[in-house]
């Protein structure tokens, strides 16, 4: 034994200079401590006590502690440690239920119902259906919703209004925004946690999301026997940020991987995600093949002109709109915005109010505000139709109807495969088909039909 740890030649040469330069060190070390050295060196062992070394004046007596009085209290610390960290872990596995359950209603009820609101028959039963369906077990599809529509359609309204009727109810819906930039990172680990601690969650509750989702949906089945809701609505901060093709596969692929995980395969809620016609909800739907896309599409044009004027009536949006339009008018100046803006209610309130703060009045002023807004979005979508072949391969998918357009040829499919490859920042089609032709450039079918009102009430448009 003793053979196979004996230093012969350079190995015991090597091993006596590493102990001698750790002498060194250690000598010096003593050197500079010498003050406390010395105080240890006063520290007197008694059976039965620990003696600690007297004040610095030698005036005091020594103090003597009893070891027992030492163990007990170093007894007490561990055990009192011990007994906090068991506590925290039962109150996190058997507690979350109260937290939670307190936390996502809240939630819900800071949901208020907007009236009066646009109404989609359609696409609200198709979400209906999804929202009130027992919820499935894992890897069944469809697992979540992407619900897309243009900007200032009335979809957030739709959903809204969705969510509030599912949480009067009784069932739980826990609303989520988002909003991005391009190049930045979608934080969605921190989204939930964040909804949840603005109604005063416990600091020590677990950031884990597939754990707080888990725990969310345990108890929303125990008490209101339905699966909860999550609505998330992703925002822009900008609308005038544009999103190259690389960062809208990014977001898709965040999302639609967050989306699969908690629904697809764990199961943890049900999950309908809220974004602009744009890159994003084709490639989640393109790649994440568990989903289902919802298209809600601008309201015909009677519906969108009664909309308008009996939510001004009602003195919320579109307050402006008698003040700066006579009753003979407003017929004529919406229809004009119609087919230059598709339905965009948001926009139209921009306008009006633009108008008014400008001191302006009349069908004049307000179709020159229209005028102005229509030329700075067409002039890209203009450049792009000066390709011949490409506007007539548009025409024939715009005017194929609602069941959208198949290539019928070799050079149908490379024309496609042309405008799959192209940056939506260039308001450029992704996908063929009437309606997200309709949904996503407007301008485009505008253009395409002449602007004439009766092409696009042929074509299913107005």
């Amino acid at each position: 034994m003793h053979q196979a740890f004996r230093l012969h030649g350079r190995q015991r040469r090597a091993f006596s200079a590493v102990v001698d330069t750790l002498k060194s060190k250690i000598q010096g070390l003593a050197d500079k401590k010498a003050p406390q050295l010395t105080a240890l060196r006063k520290v007197e062992l008694v059976p039965g006590r620990f003696v600690l070394p007297s004040g610095h004046a030698r005036t005091q007596p020594a103090r003597a502690f009893p070891a027992q009085t030492v163990k007990t209290g170093w007894t007490l610390l561990s055990t009192g440690s011990v007994v906090v960290l068991v506590l925290q872990a039962l109150i996190q596995r058997f507690l979350p239920g109260f937290f939670m359950n307190r936390a996502v209603r809240k939630a819900g009820q800071r949901l208020e119902r907007t009236a009066p609101a646009p109404a989609w028959p359609v696409e609200e039963e198709y979400i209906k259906d999804f929202i009130n369906s027992p919820q499935r077990k894992a890897l069944s599809t469809p697992s979540f919703l992407v619900v897309s529509g243009s900007q200032g359609i009335g979809k957030s309204t739709m959903l809204n209004n969705l969510m509030c009727e599912h949480v009067k109810n009784g069932k739980r819906a826990l609303p989520l925004e988002i909003s991005v930039r391009p190049g930045e990172d979608l934080k969605l680990n921190e989204a939930l946690p964040q909804a949840l601690q603005a109604v005063d969650l416990p600091r020590y509750y677990p950031s884990n999301v597939n754990f707080l989702l888990e725990r969310v949906n345990e108890t929303s089945k125990r008490r209101t026997g339905s699966a909860v809701v999550v609505y998330l609505q992703l925002t822009t901060k900008s609308r005038g940020d544009k999103f190259s093709r690389d960062a809208c596969d990014d977001i898709a692929s965040t999302l639609g991987a967050c989306a699969r995980n908690i629904t697809y395969d764990n199961a943890a809620c049900k999950f309908i995600l809220e974004v602009s016609v744009s890159a994003v909800a084709d490639i989640i739907t393109e790649r994440f093949n568990m989903s289902d896309l919802v298209v809600v599409r601008p309201l015909p044009f009677e519906d969108f002109m009664s909309v308008v004027k009996e939510v001004a009536k009602q003195g919320n949006d579109f307050r402006t709109l008698n003040k700066v339009l006579a009753e003979d008018d407003m017929e004529q100046v919406l229809k004009h915005y119609y087919i230059r803006a598709g339905g965009n209610f948001r926009d139209l309130d921009l306008i009006l109010r633009n108008v008014s703060r400008a001191g302006q009045k009349g069908a004049d002023a307000v179709i020159k505000r229209v005028e102005q807004q229509y030329k700075e979005r067409v002039e890209p979508i203009e450049r792009k139709l000066d390709d011949q072949e490409v506007k007539d391969y548009l025409l024939q998918v715009a005017g194929a109807g609602p069941m959208g357009y198949l290539p019928e040829s070799d050079e149908d499919t490379k024309m496609k495969l042309k405008l799959l490859r192209e940056e939506p920042a260039d308001c450029v089609l992704r996908r063929t088909t009437s309606e997200t032709v309709a949904l996503k450039h407007w301008h485009f079918v505008a253009k395409l039909f002449q602007e004439d009102e009766q092409k696009l009430r042929d074509a299913g448009y107005m």
